[in-house]
């Protein structure tokens, strides 16, 4: 794989958590179709970055690339999180 790609699903990965806080949520609440959508949208930015069509190992990439993001994001927000029996 050549950094292009890589830089590319990272950023689009980046891009669709800031842009789709909702979304993100949604995934984090497990509703469904918010992985869907997500991956959906993840994989549509990176074709625009690369001005191409990806393959599905390219596909597979920005999946994987997004799923690890997101599972950071929610380890990292539990972990701020109190949890509710420390709260009043």
């Amino acid at each position: 794989m050549t950094s292009d790609i890589l830089s590319a699903a990272s950023n689009a990965a980046q891009q669709v958590i800031e842009a789709h806080p909702d979304t993100v949520q949604a995934w984090a609440d497990n509703q469904p179709g918010a992985w869907g959508k997500l991956a959906g949208l993840a994989v549509a930015d990176c074709r625009r970055r690369l001005n191409r069509p990806l393959t599905d190992d390219e596909r597979r990439l920005v999946w994987h690339m997004l799923w690890t993001r997101l599972v950071m994001l929610k380890s990292s927000h539990r972990e701020r999180s109190p949890s509710k029996q420390e709260q009043p």
